[in-house]
């Protein structure tokens, strides 16, 4: 009967210690590692001298009832029950700031997390393979299933002060949010494209980091699909292509000799392929054949003339991918 008692007793005991033991286990390792404390950056990837909006987040406990301290290197710069936004300034590029939240509450006791925050640049530029005129100071934009390339351009600084060579960086690309594995990795710095068809678009982001992941930054932007545009101008035999006139605005009416050059410019058309564009020129209506981008037209007869002129051109691999347009001509 003795036995049974200290045999239920010892069993008792072990049972309470092995017990404590799990709890002293479980509340160690939260305090080591606070892996419930959260926090949310706004930007979330801050440059330099930005002002920054952080707001954290725990769920084991009553935030709104909770001590919440925030400390910036070590100081103390904010304290409140409750107080779960702060609002800090970064520093220059490659200068950390060490952000540490304290939360204390009577059921979890006092937990402490700290995030290094470094500034960062990233920006995204994007180039495409369509046509724009010589001396034209615009953009080529994309057009349907035209090359796009894009090229993300970070500017990280390490602690030393010195510019960390992009190539050297680990790059992370996406499009419409699935990750690229091939045009991921080390020194990666551009991706391209086959760009977005009719009434279509394409998100494009990109994460870059350093080998040892601790400075970081991410961006995304939309590609949109264009619409090429055909525009006409003459050919003046001594003042050549007069860029300033558009002949579907502005029309030419001829005076000074029997014939007129029309140069035709497809804008943000793809012409990678030259093979695969065709080239379709009416004059009143009926086709003529043999011209390009150029065409040569002669007055008939005496007197007032007009010509209605259309050109039209497309790609036969690319049923969606066409433009066209026309304007009126007179000789007098």
């Amino acid at each position: 009967m003795l036995n049974s008692k200290l045999k239920k007793i010892i069993c008792k005991s072990f049972i309470i210690i092995l017990l404590l033991g799990l709890f002293s286990i479980s509340k160690a390792d939260l305090d080591m590692n606070n892996q419930d404390i959260n926090i949310k950056l706004n930007p979330a990837f801050p440059s330099a001298y930005q002002n920054v909006t952080v707001t954290t987040e725990i769920y084991i406990t009553d935030i709104y009832k909770a001590k919440i301290s925030w400390f910036i290197d070590g100081v103390l710069k904010s304290e409140g029950i409750g107080n779960k936004e702060f609002n800090f300034r970064t520093k220059n590029f490659g200068e950390t700031t060490n952000l540490s939240v304290q939360v204390t509450s009577s059921d979890i006791g006092q937990l402490i997390k700290t995030f290094k925050i470094i500034p960062t640049e990233l920006d995204l530029i994007w180039e495409t393979d369509t046509f724009t005129p010589p001396f034209y100071k615009g953009k080529a934009l994309n057009t349907h299933e035209s090359t796009v390339k894009i090229v993300a351009i970070p500017n990280f600084i390490n602690n030393n002060g010195v510019k960390i060579d992009p190539k050297e960086l680990i790059y992370l690309w996406k499009k419409d949010w699935k990750i690229s594995n091939s045009d991921s990795g080390y020194g990666k710095d551009s991706f391209s494209i086959v760009g977005p068809g009719l009434f279509k678009d394409n998100m494009i982001s990109v994460e870059v980091t350093t080998l040892d992941g601790i400075i970081k930054n991410k961006k995304s932007i939309l590609i949109r699909n264009n619409i090429p545009e055909v525009i006409f101008y003459e050919n003046h035999p001594l003042l050549g292509i007069l860029n300033n006139r558009n002949l579907k605005y502005f029309p030419v009416s001829n005076t000074y000799s029997e014939e007129i050059k029309i140069k035709v410019y497809p804008f943000y058309f793809s012409l990678y392929n030259k093979d695969n564009i065709k080239y379709e020129w009416l004059v009143n209506n009926k086709p003529v054949y043999d011209f390009k981008e150029d065409i040569t037209l002669r007055r008939e007869g005496e007197g007032t003339e007009s010509y209605f002129i259309s050109f039209k051109i497309s790609d036969i691999k690319k049923f969606q991918l066409f433009t066209e347009n026309d304007f009126q001509l007179n000789f007098k």
